[in-house]
């Protein structure tokens, strides 16, 4: 640990340029608690209970089981997400997303960490090709205009940009 004792050194951290966050407000909307079917993707299963229920903007949490898993980690140098398949049942630790529009229809983005039966954790981003054995999802509704997700040129990712103001 190092502990800053310089006023000189400090006043440099305390005074880095700081930019406006681009941000929106959204209200609580409904609060959904279900169970997702087996053998479907956990993505693709996000996206049919959204679109059953008409939800365009939601935050989520999942626990369960995965009887496989494809799963990421972003590389900021080469801008993609480096991508693997492991056939074999991961227990969802944690598993937390949002769902938004993109173009015209959602997209979900989750990340997760999993454990093996032998206890091995791995984490990242959670991609189709994940099919569920049992799984719950707790939703929480966003109302509001929403985000819709676009490419960044600056990043890689697809990220939140704002088409409208409320």
């Amino acid at each position: 640990m190092v502990l800053i004792t310089d006023s000189e050194t400090r006043a440099r951290h305390v005074n880095v340029k700081r930019e406006q966050i681009d941000h929106k407000e959204y209200r609580l909307g409904r609060r959904i608690l279900g169970n997702l079917p087996a053998n479907t993707d956990l993505i693709a299963a996000a996206i049919d209970l959204c679109r059953q229920i008409d939800i365009e903007m939601a935050t989520f949490t999942i626990s369960g089981i995965l009887s496989s898993v494809t799963y990421g980690v972003f590389d900021p140098k080469q801008q993609v997400y480096v991508t693997c398949c492991i056939e074999r049942p991961y227990e969802i630790v944690s598993c937390q997303g949002n769902l938004s529009p993109k173009k015209d229809s959602r997209f979900v983005f989750a990340k997760a960490v999993l454990c093996d039966t032998q206890g091995h954790i791995i984490c990242g981003r959670i991609f189709p090709g994940s099919p569920l054995l049992a799984a719950e999802i707790e939703l929480q509704e966003l109302l509001g205009s929403p985000l819709s997700r676009s490419y960044d040129i600056k990043t890689g990712l697809q990220r939140w940009c704002s088409d409208a103001d409320d």
